[in-house]
């Protein structure tokens, strides 16, 4: 059993100015108004032989495309917004269309960054700074998020990749030691598997929440740029309907990069509860 993936991406990146109520004069001096379209986009074939579905059909080979755009807009000098979509065809050639992402970041001060909205969740490395096409040199996502945007080669593990709340974000200089990069977060959280009796932890994020009980979590990590950054992450919220059953999880992500390569990984494991045990992913 085998799964071959090629894969092509582009990205393109053009910006055009928007007049506010601040003066053309202002706007120049502070980018006010400035609006930045970005975006990438990528085509995917799946050659997949001998492989069955959930349903025990055969798999075909098949060709999926993406076109990513992405909206950054400054409304002032401290309040930045963002937004990304997603559109693509999936393997049955029916036309998709997701909101990655759509978040205000108000720069509190030099070092400090809040963000309100549906942001990437700094959980590790890849879903915040990897996960575009044109960024991931593989020809799939690692497994443990499987199936974002019809470019997975599993199923995944988790669904932790973006979600809806508040960041707060920090920057510690520590001058030629390096730095320290900080992240706490209050978001929905995870959802529980539709069913007769209810389920597991739904793996795709889902708009809302469907308790009273918000999610927290963080990254902290350590960096000595330009070669090398390590950090640890923590995720953890209730996911059944009535607030009594926990998902939780943990990362712990390295980066490495040199002159001519470079070397990234990721440890992941969680914990849902159950009714009658805990089922634990490593």
């Amino acid at each position: 059993m085998k799964k071959v993936l090629l894969q092509s991406a582009v990205a393109a990146a053009i910006s055009m100015s928007l007049m506010t109520t601040a003066t053309a004069q202002e706007s120049s001096a502070l980018d006010i108004g400035r609006l930045a379209l970005a975006g990438y986009g990528d085509v995917t074939y799946a050659y997949q032989p001998n492989m069955k579905d959930e349903e025990g059909n055969d798999t075909q080979n098949n060709v999926v495309a993406r076109f990513v755009p992405i909206f950054l807009f400054q409304l002032s000098e401290k309040i930045h917004i963002e937004a990304e979509l997603e559109f693509s065809t999936n393997a049955e050639g029916e036309t998709e269309t997701e909101l990655e992402y759509a978040n205000m970041h108000y720069f509190f001060n030099d070092n400090t960054i809040i963000t309100a909205g549906k942001f990437l969740l700094p959980f590790g490395q890849f879903a915040a700074n990897i996960h575009p096409s044109w960024i991931n040199k593989a020809a799939s996502n690692p497994g443990i998020y499987g199936g974002h945007g019809g470019n997975g080669s599993l199923a995944g593990v988790t669904y932790i990749m973006n979600d809806t709340g508040v960041n707060v974000s920090n920057t510690w200089d520590l001058g030629d030691a390096g730095r320290i990069f900080t992240d706490f977060y209050a978001v929905s959280g995870p959802r529980q598997e539709a069913g007769d009796h209810g389920g597991g932890v739904e793996i795709e994020s889902k708009k809302g929440d469907n308790n009273d009980s918000m999610a927290l979590g963080g990254r902290i990590a350590y960096a000595f740029l330009p070669e090398w950054e390590i950090g640890m992450s923590y995720y953890s919220g209730a996911y059944s309907d009535d607030g009594d059953l926990n998902y939780s999880a943990y990362n712990i992500d390295f980066n490495w990069i040199g002159s001519y390569s470079s070397v990234r990984g990721e440890i992941f494991g969680s914990t849902a509860e159950t009714e009658g045990e805990d089922v634990v992913v490593q």
